[in-house]
């Protein structure tokens, strides 16, 4: 079983870690590559539509950039997909997700995760349409919904680990901000690798 966590420190007998060998058991890994793989999908689609707003807001990046205009969007759209196929698939019954929205519990923050990504989805495909349509107005307005949707997108799945109960000694306080740095970091990242002649970009 590739997924299998086998018990016992690895390292030679004697270690410090023993220490902690009585709270520790051989296990099946709950999450793996696929989940791994969508922290990062989701912080490139979030970052994507996120930095090009801030930098309007900073003054660095007009509306009627194509950056601002057309590739942002389209990649966020593009991995708000990747991420939510990814988070289906790692479902332990995929073709029942859309119990995620009927039979919703509000206080498990995969729901709340859900719906955050959606309404995402939403504001994210609206925009594109309001760039096909020339109507600018109509992205500042979603953009301005957009702004704290993309935020809490980025940062939700610290409060979802928060709540997955178990040894987790990697967990921190800092760990929302640290979803929201490394989205800002994802998105400009991969804006530059699809749009490289944006020189707001550059830094």
């Amino acid at each position: 079983d590739p997924g299998h966590v086998t018990g016992g420190h690895p390292g030679r007998a004697g270690s410090s870690a023993e220490a902690l060998l009585s709270y520790d058991v051989g296990h099946h890994a709950p999450w793996g590559w696929r989940v791994s793989l969508y922290t990062w999908t989701k912080g490139v689609a979030a970052g994507a539509l996120l930095v090009p707003l801030i930098l309007i807001l900073a003054g660095r990046l007009s509306w009627d950039e194509p950056l601002a205009r057309w590739a942002a969007p389209a990649l966020a759209l593009a991995f708000l997909g990747l991420t939510g196929i990814l988070l289906i698939w790692d479902l332990r019954h995929p073709w029942r997700f859309y119990l995620i929205f009927t039979r919703r519990h509000w206080r498990s923050w995969l729901v709340r995760g859900a719906f955050i990504l959606g309404g995402f989805g939403g504001i994210v495909a609206g925009y594109l349409l309001a760039a096909l349509a020339g109507a600018t107005g109509a992205r500042q307005v979603l953009a301005a919904l957009g702004l704290p949707l993309a935020t809490a997108a980025a940062v939700y799945t610290a409060y979802l680990f928060a709540q997955a109960k178990a040894r987790d000694l990697w967990q921190s306080p800092l760990l929302p901000p640290h979803l929201a740095i490394q989205a800002a970091l994802a998105g400009a990242a991969t804006l530059r690798l699809i749009y490289p002649h944006a020189p707001v970009l550059a830094w």
